[in-house]
């Protein structure tokens, strides 16, 4: 566990080590006091003390979130209440790692987070089978940067089962007007599709003005 004090505020918890998890295990409600970054990996697969670390500690104020797996794909359903109970803490950016992602949860996490600036769903395994309908969901949507990625070490060899399952999701997004006119970048990062295939969809939905990039930079 690394908690970090100078210009920028960070706590990285790494919960497979024992002085992690004792962190988060300790008696009383632990508050955690307004960072600029937090940095969750390597969850157990269920345990009461994580769960309700997240659910009472997470500072107020969070400008970025990232919360991993690492090499391991479980479903998101275990910690799943408590990262939406903490969406409206977070300002800037979140980033899901290595969980797997049903529709109706990814739909809750996109709405959840539409307030801040950029969402990424990072190595997850996303079921996306019929088109989502985001119409109200993004209403006053500020999302900037929204990222699709399937980089680094992975047992996927997409995000999706099938490109139809990209389809449909490019095609729900398209459904909120507000997303649409918030939305600058679209990246798409190792997915099993050449450029071209994928600025015809975005085409086709009307994310014309969207940009694809192939890596981070």
């Amino acid at each position: 566990m690394k908690f970090i004090y100078g210009s920028y505020n960070n706590l990285s918890l790494f919960l497979e080590r024992y002085s992690d998890l004792s962190f988060v295990k300790k008696d009383g409600i632990l508050v955690v006091p307004p960072c600029d970054n937090i940095f969750i990996s390597l969850f157990p697969e269920k345990n009461h003390n994580v769960s309700k670390f997240l659910a009472n500690s997470i500072a107020n104020s969070v400008c970025n979130l990232e919360l991993f797996l690492r090499n391991k794909l479980w479903p998101i359903n275990n910690y799943f209440p408590e990262f939406m109970r903490i969406s409206s803490k977070v300002l800037q950016s979140v980033c899901f790692g290595d969980f797997r992602i049903n529709q109706k949860q990814l739909q809750r996490i996109i709405s959840a987070f539409r307030h801040v600036g950029n969402i990424s769903i990072f190595r997850c395994a996303i079921s996306v089978q019929k088109v989502p309908n985001f119409k109200y969901a993004l209403k006053n949507c500020k999302i900037k940067t929204f990222v699709l990625s399937n980089t680094g070490r992975s047992i996927l060899k997409s995000l999706f089962q099938t490109p139809e399952e990209f389809i449909n999701l490019v095609e729900g997004l398209s459904t909120s007007p507000d997303f649409n006119q918030s939305l600058e970048t679209f990246k798409i990062l190792s997915l099993p599709y050449n450029e071209s295939c994928i600025r015809n969809i975005l085409n086709t939905y009307n994310f014309k003005t969207a940009i694809i990039k192939k890596s981070w930079f």
